[in-house]
């Protein structure tokens, strides 16, 4: 993008920034022509992000989930704030609770991303930079048999830590069931599921086709407030048909999977999901 932006500069190109195929088109164009010149891409410092078959047992959990809710109306609340922590964000969560129901609303299902702070646990939960002996003894609390004082720290971390996955719950999660609610946590790779993060993807592809070599913060700050005040009510709309639609979708092919004996050809025809990554992963912190 850099280099597209120095020769639009230099009048080298022109780009039609309001359409973002022509966008696309001139990108891969300059992308071809640098591979050509012998130019290698920089080094990704993150890992790779692959779609799992532990990310996708997530995400039929998740539309088994969901499937029921697609056809209640109703208002959703969203947040994305960095500065959330997870104290601020049980806080915010009850009061949160309080006006769903104020609203009438029961047995509410709250949609979250895998964000740290969505599934923090209760702060006296054991942890694994405790000393050993504090695990052994949590062990012991917990009725934990199949351990003893002589196994390693990570022998016994690893035996409690199964247990504290399967037994104790994260504190929103706590806090909504008590209530009669439901927290359901987002299947990571499948942003097709999520209409916000299609929606945040539209709006940041919007103000990065106007990236410059000489823009600055304050642009991009007012880019992207332009951006959302321009969304389309009817993109949106059709975003959320969009990601019902492939919700009910896959809800279909994974009752088809169960309903076909193993080993019938059948098998081999059912296309469960398109497991493309997500685009918007900047989204999960």
């Amino acid at each position: 993008k850099d280099v597209l932006a120095l020769l639009q500069d230099n009048q080298s190109v022109t780009v039609d920034e309001e359409h973002p195929k022509d966008y696309a088109a001139c990108l891969r164009a300059v992308q071809v022509f640098l591979a050509k010149q012998g130019y290698a891409r920089g080094s990704n410092a993150k890992q790779t992000y692959r779609v799992s078959k532990a990310h996708e047992q997530a995400r039929d959990a998740y539309v088994e989930m969901m499937v029921p809710t697609v056809k209640k109306n109703g208002k959703v609340v969203n947040d994305y704030h960095s500065m959330f922590n997870h104290d601020y964000f049980v806080d915010w969560f009850g009061k949160l609770i309080d006006e769903v129901e104020e609203l009438g609303w029961s047995s509410a299902v709250f949609v979250m991303d895998n964000a740290k702070y969505h599934k923090g646990k209760p702060k006296t939960t054991p942890k694994g930079t405790w000393r050993k002996e504090a695990l052994y003894h949590a062990c012991v609390g917990l009725n934990i048999t199949d351990v003893s004082p002589t196994d390693l720290k990570t022998t016994i971390w690893k035996r409690l830590k199964k247990h504290l996955d399967e037994h104790v719950l994260p504190v929103v999660c706590e806090m909504a069931k008590t209530r009669g609610h439901h927290v359901v946590y987002s299947a990571p790779g499948f942003s097709e599921l999520q209409p916000i993060e299609m929606v945040w993807a539209n709006v940041k592809g919007t103000v990065g086709r106007q990236y410059t070599s000489t823009t600055t913060f304050q642009d991009v700050r007012d880019r992207l407030e332009r951006a959302f005040i321009e969304l389309d009510s009817n993109a949106i709309q059709c975003t959320i048909a969009a990601s019902t639609a492939k919700l009910l979708e896959l809800n279909r092919a994974l009752r088809t999977a169960e309903d076909t004996p193993e080993g019938s050809d059948s098998d081999n025809c059912t296309d469960v999901s398109s497991p493309s990554a997500s685009t918007s992963s900047d989204m999960d912190d």
